[in-house]
C-alpha cells in the first residue's frame, strides 16, 4: 500500500543537498579577491640555491547551507514524501555559493523533488528567491552573508500549498528563516484525519479503515484548507573533510479540523500534530565532504529527532496528559552526488541524494507493528541556479 505524504516531507533530505554546500574547491575566477592558504615551492635541485620561494596559492571556499527546512505529510496510494533537511546535507545538497564570492545582488530559483519509505511520501517543491548581501567580507566565516525574501510552491497528490519566507544568514555558517504557507488539502489518500485525542491509534492501518468509510461518515477522511508557519535555525562547522551541521526546525500548523479534534496526523513527520500548537524537529549530520570541487561525493550520517508540545487540550477527558507518541528517533547513513557545478546559470548543481535511517523509538515502526529492521528510505533530486548574469562582487 502507497501513501502521499506533503510536500515537506524532506527537509531531511532537501539539506543533504544544502550540505553539499560546505567544500573546498578552487576558486574560477583568478581576479576574484578571495582568503588564501599559502604553500612554498622547494628547490628542484639539492646543488642549486634556492632563489626566493614563490608562494602557490589556493582558495579555499566554505559554501553555506542554503536550503530552509521542509515538511510534508502522508496520503494512501504513492510512496512519497520530501526527505532530508539535514543529514544528507542534501537540501539541496548543492552549493549556492558562487566561486567569487556572492554579488550584490542575487535572484536564487531551487528545485527540489523527492519519494520516500515508510513512511510514504511524494512532494515537489520550488522556491525563488532575492539576495541582498548584507556587507562586503573575505573572511571565510563572514564572506556568504545576505538577506533574503522569495515565495515557495509545493504540490503532491494529496495537497498544494503555497507562500512566502525569508531567509537571514549574517555568517557563513549561520542561516535563520521563517516561512509562512496557506495548504489545501484534496481529502484524498486518507488524508486529511484528525482525531480527539493526541493518544488515538494511527497507524497505517487505522488511517486505511477509516479512509474506507462511505461518504458522510463523520469519522472519514476529509479536505481541509489553513496554513503553515516554519521558523528554523543552521548551524554548520567543518574541520578539514569533515562538517557538522545541525538544523532545528519548529512547525506550528492551522488547518480547519472537523469541531472538537485537536490533533491530525501528519505524514511528513509520521506523527499527531496538535492543531495551533508547535512541532520540534532537530537534524544533526556529520559529513565527509570530498575537497576539490562542489561536483562528486559527499557521505555522512543523519540522527533526527521529532518531537510534539501537546497541550492538555489535546487530551480527551479523563485521559493521562502523557505523550506516548514521542520522541521519535531515526538515524542512518546518506549519500549524495552532485553532477557538475558551473558557478552560474539557471540550471546548476544537479544533485542526487539517497537518506536511509532505522528507526530507533517510534510509537508503530520500531517492533511494534512493524518490524525495527526495516528503514525509512528517501530518495531526492535538488538544483539550485541563478537568473541574473553572475559578476565579480564589487
Amino acid at each position: 500500500m502507497l501513501r502521499v505524504a506533503n510536500g515537506k516531507w524532506d527537509a531531511h533530505l532537501k539539506d543533504f543537498l544544502a550540505a553539499r554546500a560546505i567544500v573546498e574547491r578552487p576558486a574560477r575566477n583568478p581576479h576574484a579577491k578571495m582568503p588564501l592558504v599559502w604553500t612554498w615551492t622547494r628547490c628542484r635541485a639539492s646543488s642549486r640555491r634556492c632563489g626566493p620561494r614563490t608562494p602557490r596559492a589556493r582558495a579555499v571556499e566554505i559554501d553555506p547551507v542554503d536550503e530552509s527546512t521542509v515538511r510534508e505529510q502522508h496520503g494512501r496510494m504513492l510512496q512519497v514524501a520530501v526527505a532530508a533537511a539535514a543529514f544528507l546535507a542534501a537540501g539541496p545538497l548543492v552549493a549556492q555559493m558562487l566561486p567569487q564570492g556572492p554579488p550584490a545582488q542575487r535572484l536564487v530559483l531551487r528545485g527540489f523533488t523527492a519519494a520516500r519509505y515508510n513512511a510514504q511520501g511524494l512532494t515537489a517543491e520550488g522556491k525563488l528567491d532575492f539576495r541582498l548581501r548584507l556587507f562586503r567580507s573575505e573572511h571565510l566565516a563572514l564572506r556568504e552573508n545576505y538577506a533574503a525574501l522569495g515565495v515557495v510552491a509545493g504540490l503532491s497528490p494529496a495537497f498544494a500549498r503555497g507562500g512566502l519566507f525569508v531567509e537571514v544568514q549574517p555568517l557563513s555558517v549561520l542561516q535563520l528563516g521563517a516561512q509562512l504557507e496557506a495548504v489545501r488539502w484534496f481529502g484524498t489518500f486518507d488524508l486529511v484525519q484528525s482525531f480527539s485525542s493526541a493518544r488515538a491509534a494511527h497507524w497505517e492501518a487505522d488511517l486505511q479503515r477509516l479512509g474506507d468509510l462511505p461518504a458522510g461518515d463523520p469519522a472519514r477522511n476529509y479536505g481541509a484548507s489553513g496554513t503553515n508557519l516554519t521558523l528554523w535555525g543552521r548551524l554548520q562547522v567543518r574541520f578539514g573533510p569533515l562538517a557538522v551541521r545541525d538544523t532545528l526546525s519548529l512547525f506550528r500548523p492551522d488547518l480547519g479540523l472537523r469541531a472538537g479534534d485537536p490533533v491530525y496526523y501528519d505524514g511528513t513527520h509520521d506523527f499527531l500534530l496538535p492543531n495551533r500548537g508547535w512541532l520540534m524537529t532537530n537534524d544533526a549530520d556529520v559529513l565527509w565532504l570530498r575537497a576539490g570541487g562542489v561536483a562528486g561525493l559527499v557521505l555522512g550520517l543523519r540522527h533526527t529527532l521529532v518531537s510534539a508540545a501537546y497541550r492538555s487540550a489535546d487530551f480527551a477527558a479523563g485521559e493521562s496528559p502523557v505523550d506516548i507518541n514521542g520522541p521519535m528517533h531515526r538515524l542512518g547513513p546518506l549519500a549524495a552526488y552532485t553532477l557538475h557545478e558551473r558557478g552560474g546559470g539557471w540550471f546548476n548543481a544537479p544533485t542526487i541524494a539517497v537518506l536511509t535511517q532505522w528507526y530507533l523509538k517510534h510509537r508503530y515502526r520500531a517492533g511494534q507493528e512493524r518490524s525495527a529492521i526495516i528503514p525509512s528510505v528517501a530518495l531526492a533530486f535538488g538544483f539550485f541556479g541563478d537568473l541574473l548574469p553572475v559578476t565579480d562582487p564589487p
